[in-house]
């Protein structure tokens, strides 16, 4: 452990190292010019000022898994470069420069329960995760870059920065509520796997991602409504969430999986990645995006058909694991409509899904609706394949409407089989 600098009320003694006659190491004893000699990347790059009785440095300072216990051996002022303490044995932050230009760096001292005496001003990342932190009380106003929390006990953001210009993350927390989030985020927002229940308070100028997976949510209100159009909007593993009212209009990826949804209305119109409403409780895709461009996964729910969805997507449909009996709901007259590249399905006992995929292939290659595909198809069907079939669109297969009188009379003639 080196000794410790002497208090700047002592610097009126006339101290100074016998070993050295450095002007700027004044106040200083050897061991604390060696610990700076080795930690400041650049020779040289250290000086002891005066006026404040405090050391700066015209660089990088790097102190990581050093094993120090505490900092108060040196007070720093003004750091140009970063100022990198992380993984020690530290219990406070007293000692640490006001400014620092570059990134600073308390993280994985697990001992760290405040940051309380740390920088005010920060140029670059401010990270202190992993520590032992139940406030963020001591934070900058303003970080120019990412500012990154995750893995402590932090149950409340009040305290915390106003302005952050990279990502806002804070995963693995014991959060509650987003009241006294920044009031600008420059990257992504990143608060999963805490226990918060709603977005009132929420961060609304957010230019990256939207990251809040794994929490209590049962509602979105409040959160921001007008994300990056490639930003992604990451609401998963929230099991009591009934409802999408208050997403984004446009977004990148967006996933809502192993939620509680049990309605598709408040969707983004347009997801510009992936569409993910998988393991929920949908009995309907009404409500569904206009547009998904990439992969449209809604398996695992109680869906039995697919009026509602997105006219328009650019990638696979996932219906496994639902009750698929028809793919009713295609609008193949509509110009704008586009087949799925895939259409994915769980077996049925009676009414396979490769037979489904034909019906609607046709449907798709002569613009009609699927009802009409039916009976382009019914010559093809087996018997309980069109009792199937008769029991979906029994009401539209009427003797009013000719086209259908085929069919009917086929079906007529298997009533046996109902």
């Amino acid at each position: 452990m080196i000794e410790r600098v002497k208090k700047y009320k002592d610097l009126f003694e006339g101290y100074q190292d016998p070993e050295s006659d450095k002007e700027e190491s004044r106040g200083l004893i050897e061991d604390q010019i060696k610990f700076l000699d080795l930690h400041c990347r650049q020779k040289g790059a250290w000086t002891y000022n005066d006026v404040t009785g405090k050391v700066d440095i015209n660089g990088d300072f790097d102190a990581r898994d050093y094993a120090l216990y505490d900092l108060e051996d040196i007070e720093f002022g003004v750091v140009t470069g970063a100022f990198l303490i992380s993984s020690n044995n530290l219990k406070t932050l007293k000692g640490c420069p006001e400014v620092v230009g570059g990134g600073f760096s308390c993280a994985r001292n697990k001992r760290l329960e405040s940051l309380e005496f740390g920088p005010k001003e920060v140029g670059g990342d401010y990270h202190c995760n992993s520590c032992s932190l139940d406030s963020l009380k001591g934070s900058p106003e303003e970080v120019k870059g990412y500012f990154d929390f995750s893995g402590n006990y932090i149950y409340t953001l009040e305290g915390g920065p106003k302005i952050v210009g990279g990502s806002f993350v804070g995963k693995l927390n014991s959060i509650e509520s987003v009241e006294g989030a920044p009031n600008f985020v420059g990257g992504s927002f990143n608060l999963a796997q805490n226990n918060i229940k709603n977005l009132k308070g929420c961060t609304k100028e957010i230019e990256g991602d939207f990251i809040m997976y794994s929490n209590d949510l049962v509602s979105l209100e409040g959160g921001p409504t007008k994300i990056d159009k490639s930003a992604d909007y990451l609401i998963y593993s929230n099991s009591n969430l009934k409802s999408l009212k208050g997403c984004p209009e446009e977004t990148g990826d967006f996933d809502a999986s192993g939620c509680g949804l049990e309605t598709l209305e408040g969707s983004p119109k347009i997801v510009n990645g992936y569409f993910n409403v998988s393991e929920n409780k949908l009995t309907s895709l009404e409500g569904s995006p206009e547009e998904v461009i990439g992969y449209y996964n809604c398996s695992g729910n109680e869906i039995k058909d697919v009026v509602g969805i997105s006219e328009f997507i650019d990638g696979t449909i996932d219906l496994e694991d639902n009750p698929i009996e028809s793919l009713k709901g295609f609008n193949y007259e509509d110009p704008k409509f586009q087949l799925a590249r895939t259409i994915w399905m769980t077996d049925q006992d009676d009414m396979p899904k490769e037979f489904l995929k034909d019906i609607a292939k046709t449907c798709y290659a002569y613009k009609i609706s699927w009802e009409q595909g039916i009976i382009k198809e019914w010559d093809k069907m087996t018997d309980g394949e069109k009792v199937r079939i008769y029991k979906q669109v029994k009401d539209l297969l009427s003797e009013e409407d000719f086209k259908y009188y085929s069919a009917m009379e086929r079906y007529l003639n298997m009533k046996n089989l109902l």
